[in-house]
């Protein structure tokens, strides 16, 4: 049976928002982090998935949960960035689950993203950039085009 279109409000249950870090990160939700090119980001990325990946601090001192983190990125090269760093930053690179053969965000791409989120039931998930993720026939700049991919991964934080 599928979902209806609308639903009385007075029927939605209200939750809390859990947080992975607060007030930036909630759980089961979409965050993006955005910014200049090679101010950061990916390292930062990196050094969170490191310290989820092995229970670690965050700056604010918050000890995260030990969690296993899928890592698509297609601008860092497992081999050469991505291992090197996580295994700087102290990261457990057994809890780290990467994309191994590229596939962009299209019907087939998102198909594999869910069963990998469903198998290894990730505690973060990061894409790297998002923006190389987005099928070559959708334009970036519509947003009634963009809109609906960015439901698509909301959702896989709720697998």
């Amino acid at each position: 049976m599928t979902e209806p279109a609308f639903k009385t409000l007075a029927d939605v249950e209200p939750e809390e928002v859990e947080w992975f870090w607060e007030p930036f990160i909630p759980y089961r939700m979409l965050t993006i982090m955005e910014g200049d090119p090679g101010i950061g980001k990916s390292y930062l990325a990196m050094h969170i998935a490191a310290l989820a990946s092995t229970g670690g601090r965050l700056p604010n001192g918050e000890r995260l949960a030990r969690q296993s983190v899928l890592y698509f990125s297609v601008e860092d090269d497992p081999a050469f960035t991505i291992r090197p760093r996580i295994d700087a930053m102290g990261g457990d690179p057994d809890r780290i689950r990467f994309q191994a053969k590229y596939c962009p965000f299209d019907d087939k791409g998102l198909r594999e993203a869910r069963r990998e989120v469903k198998e290894s039931k990730p505690g973060l998930i990061v894409i790297d950039p998002l923006y190389s993720y987005v099928p070559a026939d959708t334009e970036i700049y519509r947003p009634n085009q963009i809109r609906q991919l960015l439901a698509e991964l909301n959702d896989l934080g709720s697998i």
